[in-house]
């Protein structure tokens, strides 16, 4: 049975670290995708409490500079598959997110 005590939204980093900072039993949710099915299935014996930072745009996102390449917590692996920089100078971390599930995980799924 689905157990969820409380979810707290949060709108960017700053909040996000502030909320985690004060209580770290949360667990983050982005996307869902591994976390759901976890909690469904009963992997938790306590209720959960949920930090959701799927609108945190802090952490979505491909950024390059001339020394590196960030790519957020928050990138869904089709992004990154579909990426120029990414398939360009990262072939085999492009194929490997283009062979993530289906494509509709790879919509929704993130990379962190």
């Amino acid at each position: 049975m689905l157990q969820i005590e409380q979810v707290i939204t949060v709108e960017n980093l700053k909040e996000a670290v502030t909320v985690w900072e004060k209580n770290r039993k949360y667990k983050l949710l982005a996307a869902g995708t591994d976390l759901i099915p976890r909690i469904r299935s009963g992997a938790y014996q306590e209720a959960v409490c949920l930090l959701d930072i799927s609108r945190v745009a802090e952490l979505k996102g491909i950024t390059k500079t001339e020394d590196e390449i960030r790519i957020g917590a928050l990138t869904s692996h089709q992004e990154i598959a579909e990426n120029e920089v990414i398939r360009k100078e990262y072939r085999a971390l492009a194929q490997a997110c283009g062979q993530v599930g289906s494509l509709q995980i790879r919509n929704t799924a993130t990379i962190g």
